[in-house]
């Protein structure tokens, strides 16, 4: 046996709980508690008791696999038990420790996904279209990508991210998706006719931090007059698109509705819509099981710190 990759139990631990075994001997067959400690300390010390670091490292891959018992600030994650809540008493993502402002950033959304829709009324949503651009879309463009910028700070921020929050950037950004799994969430335009119907705005964070959609951006706000034609449909329906699936890694169906709280729901296969929202989504399913949760909100909600931060 190779002692470096082991550890000695100290001497002292191995009295304390030969004590304790002697001592319930004792209890229950009457018998004499020195004469037990005398027989178990001899067995003790003609043999090497140790911890193997095998067996240390074992127990650790052990615990590493179990999930989650304390949710993370503004990080939407399913249960071992299977859905995002066990039951309607679970909805951990409505108390106001998780978020304070969820309401603001709902709202906001939902004014973008509006004036999305009117655009829609002049420039018919279609594949033929995704180049256009214009003032409009220039103008929601804009706000969708500050939006989202607003969205990622309030993550890193609210988990205590070391950063100053003046100074993220998309590289800063991108270390939500470990998190959030953003990259894996599909967003469908129920009314779009053609292939596009269907977007994946973060499909890129699956290799690393560029996003085609927030580098148009970019480059229109800083020169207009040279890169004008990057505030195309093809990139405002993909900076609302991640608008919605940013909110909805936080808060889930909630996302749906500012206003109300939101019950029933629709189920299309692994599509999620909701009558007062216009675009559908479709959440990740990768998810390794020490990266569920597993808790009962009934029970955690009376804690004094219910939520933990996420290691970014």
């Amino acid at each position: 046996m190779n002692l470096n990759r082991c550890q000695k139990v100290p001497t002292r631990t191995l009295f304390i709980l030969l004590f304790w075994v002697c001592r319930y001997e004792h209890q229950r067959n009457n018998t004499r508690l020195d004469k037990f400690i005398q027989y178990h300390w001899y067995i003790l010390q003609s043999c090497e008791v140790i911890f193997c670091k095998e067996n240390i490292d074992a127990i650790s891959e052990e615990e590493a696999s179990l999930p989650i018992q304390k949710p993370y600030y503004r990080i939407c994650r399913p249960f071992v038990s299977g859905g995002y809540f066990p039951d309607w008493e679970h909805i951990y993502l409505r108390d106001i420790r998780y978020a304070a402002d969820s309401v603001n950033f709902i709202r906001s959304y939902h004014l973008l996904e509006k004036d999305l829709y009117t655009i829609f009324e002049y420039v018919e949503p279609t594949d033929d279209n995704l180049e256009c651009y214009s003032h409009q879309l220039y103008t929601l463009l804009l706000r969708a990508c500050t939006e989202f910028e607003a969205n990622a700070k309030a993550i890193l921020v609210a988990n205590g991210y070391s950063r100053k929050k003046a100074t993220l950037r998309v590289e800063d950004y991108y270390k939500i998706n470990v998190a959030t799994r953003l990259d894996k969430y599909m967003i469908s335009i129920p009314i779009w006719q053609g292939n596009y119907n269907r977007i994946q705005p973060f499909q890129k964070w699956s290799v690393g931090p560029t996003l085609s959609w927030y580098q148009a951006y970019n480059k229109v706000k800083h020169s207009r007059s040279y890169n004008f034609d990057c505030a195309s449909l093809k990139n405002v329906i993909n900076a609302v698109g991640a608008v919605f699936a940013i909110l909805f890694a936080q808060f889930n169906v909630f996302a749906f509705d500012p206003h109300h709280p939101v019950g029933e729901y629709n189920i299309d296969g692994d599509a999620l819509s909701y009558d007062n929202c216009r675009l559908t989504v479709e959440p990740p399913k990768q998810w390794q099981t020490d990266e569920h949760y597993d808790f009962d909100w009934t029970i955690l909600k009376n804690d004094v710190s219910p939520f933990q931060s996420y290691p970014f």
